[in-house]
């Protein structure tokens, strides 16, 4: 399969593009190496990242505010780091909460709607009964990470 990607603004000066995910508590971090050698590029403020293959489409990887800018070389390049800000900071506070007799479509429903995320579950999933889960000072990107285990 043929790598594909789309970053707004800089598509076509970039030589590579190395995504790190991070665990839930961490901010994401991308890497883009731009060429920079015949001509001035402007790089945006924000990083909009897009992954895939030609054969099967890429997909977002999320937003990333450019934090550093550096330049390399020869050959003249640019790297730019940046981080994650998909994540808003509500669903990094933590929480104490119970949670009794609900699915995982309805606990996933909740935290989604509250930090104003739209939600999907997989149909094998959506129907399982969580009969008690506490959540003690997590926040609640945790709790959605630890139920996904």
């Amino acid at each position: 399969m043929e790598p594909e990607f789309s970053i707004e603004g800089i598509k076509d000066h970039v030589i590579s593009v190395h995504i790190t995910d991070e665990s839930s508590t961490i901010d994401d971090i991308a890497e883009v190496c731009v060429d920079y050698g015949n001509e001035n590029v402007e790089v945006p403020n924000e990083l909009n990242i897009a992954l895939g293959y030609k054969e099967t489409g890429i997909f977002p990887m999320g937003v990333y505010t450019v934090n550093e800018v550096t330049i390399q070389g020869p050959p003249k390049t640019l790297l730019i780091k940046a981080h994650a800000t998909n994540l808003r900071i509500s669903l990094k506070a933590k929480v104490s909460k119970e949670w009794h007799q609900i699915t995982i479509e309805n606990l996933v429903k909740e935290i989604a709607q509250k930090h104003g995320y739209g939600y999907k579950v997989a149909e094998e999933f959506k129907d399982i009964l969580i009969p008690h889960i506490n959540q003690i000072d997590e926040s609640d990107i945790s709790l959605l990470t630890k139920i996904a285990i």
